[in-house]
């Protein structure tokens, strides 16, 4: 056991006590005896020095006692001050792993911005022309047809015999079960009155309504065109089905403008038997297509 030096000074005062509390308490024996001892007998001398020293070892004893106590409790003092040292060691060490962990999540969410700022990046680029538009539209669309579906559901930039004439060639071409039949996907969408309306949104002025009127006129003229262009490219019975054709915008944000704001240009669309869909309402008309295909594939089976 290591000893304080305040410990230390507090036993040596509490020793010298001890043996001040000694003489004074002989001293006082032999001054309240002194007559008696002059004059008394040896044995009477005897008897006080046996007193004398029974006190000193009584003394001796108290003051052993009382040092075993102060070096318990210097012991337990120091148990105490070593756990709580442990603990507050332990805290710490908890509390720079937490830190550590919670920087480490920073820096990755940074990471995932940064990523996701190239993608924007390359999807701008993407996006900067029709020819490009048209790509990306297709590939997005090769992407859902290929999860949804099985490979003997559809065919990409299938060549077809147009009936008035010359040939047409859809982005996609599903091939259902009867009563549905072929059915055309085309992937072209027009952006450029869409970006241009979204650019007039943030902007500010007077003449903003009116902008933004005249933007949407341009969307509504734009994606009208081209409802009637895919109608009669693809909805031509009985090569195709007479259910329509699919118009594939591979953007949620165009479709939601067409939606929220031009009832007209889904009224126009459903008219000429052209559905409009985004990749989300898509992957939904895909999936319950591929339960079609299951239910004739096992029809199919158990006829033969």
């Amino acid at each position: 056991m290591t000893t304080t030096p305040g410990s230390a000074a507090y036993a040596a005062a509490l020793g010298g006590a001890a043996s001040a509390s000694v003489l004074l308490a002989a001293g006082l024996l032999l001054r309240a005896r002194g007559f008696q001892f002059t004059k008394a007998s040896m044995n009477e001398s005897s008897r006080v020095l046996a007193e004398i020293q029974s006190l000193s070892a009584s003394l001796a004893s108290s003051e052993s006692r009382l040092a075993s106590t102060i070096s318990a409790q210097q012991t337990s003092f120091a148990s105490t001050l070593s756990l709580s040292s442990k603990q507050q060691t332990f805290e710490m060490v908890t509390t720079l792993a937490d830190l550590k962990s919670r920087l480490d999540k920073v820096n990755d969410a940074k990471a995932t911005m940064d990523n996701l700022t190239d993608h924007v990046s390359d999807l701008k680029s993407v996006l900067a022309g029709p020819r490009t538009r048209g790509v990306f539209g297709e590939q997005r669309l090769e992407e859902i047809v290929t999860d949804c579906l099985p490979p003997s559901a559809y065919s990409f930039q299938k060549t077809l015999s147009h009936p008035g004439g010359g040939t047409v060639r859809p982005d996609c071409l599903l091939t259902l079960p009867p009563p549905i039949g072929n059915l055309c996907v085309d992937a072209k969408f027009p952006l450029t009155a869409f970006e241009e309306l979204v650019s007039i949104s943030a902007a500010d002025g007077g003449t903003l309504r009116a902008a933004q009127a005249d933007a949407r006129k341009k969307l509504k003229t734009h994606l009208t065109k081209h409802i009637a262009d895919v109608s009669t490219k693809y909805v031509i019975p009985p090569l195709t089905s007479p259910s329509g054709a699919l118009l594939f915008l591979p953007s949620e944000a165009v479709f939601m403008e067409i939606v929220s704001n031009h009832p007209e240009i889904m009224r126009v669309a459903h008219s000429k038997n052209v559905w409009i869909c985004s990749p989300t309402t898509l992957m939904a008309v895909l999936t319950t297509m591929r339960g079609v295909v299951k239910e004739h594939t096992m029809q199919v089976s158990r006829a033969s």
